[in-house]
Parts: structure tokens; sequence; C-alpha cells
């Protein structure tokens, strides 16, 4: 990929702007740097939100990129035609999966080339994965941070097309943040839009 990079990044890099639901500590939160159990770690959902939200800022910012958030649930979102996947590994494993509609992934992908895509092309597909490299390796060193025992990831593997279902043994929690982009000027909003879908789990915990 001729991949370009940009320097110069502020510390401090926004990121994106929560409800006021979630702008404060959840009253049952374990806080920063203190261990979490994984047998119910999506208790604090607004936690979660926060966590992937700041993974996804901090990935994006080699593109300039600042997302927008829209919506979080428990759930994966897997309806657009582009994604990418990257496994963690270590005492809790999973997956990171990004997903994505074909004008949201042309844009982010002209962003990170610094220059306009018009097609799915061989530097779009490697700009999907890079992109998902980025912010999963991010999200990893939050929650790592949050005391979650995420040790690495994966390469990327990139997807093309919407025809598929993604399922998840019973012990596994999920959680998806979904965004929007702005400066894609006349597109519907559902075509702005990525999410940002994690499954965790720790072999052995009880549900």
């Amino acid at each position: 990929m001729r991949f370009k990079p940009r320097i110069g990044l502020a510390e401090g890099y926004p990121v994106p702007e929560l409800p006021p639901r979630l702008r404060e500590p959840h009253p049952t939160s374990k806080g920063p740097n203190r261990p979490i159990t994984m047998t119910h770690p999506f208790t604090c959902p607004e936690d979660w939100t926060k966590w992937l939200s700041e993974g996804t800022s901090t990935g994006l910012q080699m593109a300039m990129v600042t997302p927008t958030y829209l919506k979080d649930e428990p759930e994966l979102e897997t309806g657009g035609a582009a994604s990418a996947m990257i496994y963690f590994s270590g005492p809790v494993s999973g997956s990171f999966f990004l997903n994505m509609d074909k004008e949201a992934l042309l844009y982010l992908a002209g962003e990170m080339l610094m220059e306009e895509q018009k097609e799915i092309n061989e530097d779009v597909i490697d700009a999907l994965g890079e992109i998902a490299n980025l912010t999963a390796g991010a999200t990893k060193d939050v929650l790592q941070a949050a005391g979650i025992s995420v040790e690495g990831i994966s390469v990327p593997s990139v997807m093309l097309g919407s025809s598929f279902q993604m399922f998840h043994t019973p012990d596994t929690r999920l959680q998806s943040v979904t965004f929007t982009l702005e400066g894609m000027d006349g597109l519907p909003e559902d075509k702005r839009q990525f999410s940002i879908n994690v499954a965790l789990a720790q072999p052995g915990a009880p549900l």
C-alpha cells in the first residue's frame, strides 16, 4: 500500500463526543488501572463504550479523522459491505470486527492515503486492513490500561460483501459502538457510518 503517514499530531487528540450518560464514570465502575474480571465484563456498558471510543479515536489519528459517536449496543453490527477482523489473544481472548459500507470505506481510505478513492482496489483493501490494525491495536492498549488481560492481536483479515453471519460461544460478551463520519456531504447518514464490534471471553469463566 502506498501509505503516506501524517505527522505532527498534538497530544490529547480528541475522543469522540459522547452523550451525557457516558461522560461520567459508572457508579459500579472498577475505574482505570484496576483489574476487571471477565465473569460479567459488560456489567458497565458505559465504560466499554468509552474504551472503544477512545481506542477508535486514537487509531484514526493517522488519518486525521475524528469520528462522532452515534450509538452502542450489546450485539454485533454486520450489515456493511466491507469488514476487517482481528483476533485478540491472551488470558482474555476474542475478536475485533470493523464493519462499514463502501462509501465510508472509500472516504477513510482516501484520508489514510491522502488521495481521493473512487473504487475499491488493492490500495483501498490494504487501507481497510491498516485501519483495523490501528484501531484494534489502540483498543487493546485501552483495555489493558483498564485491567483487561488482552495481550496480543493478529494480522487483519479483510472481507468484502455483507452476506454472512457471525456466531459466538455462549460465554462470549459482545459490545458494538457505531460512529458517523463528517466530511461526506450529500450522502445519507447510514452510508457515513462504521461500527467497531468487540467480542471477548475468558476460558472457563462462568456466565
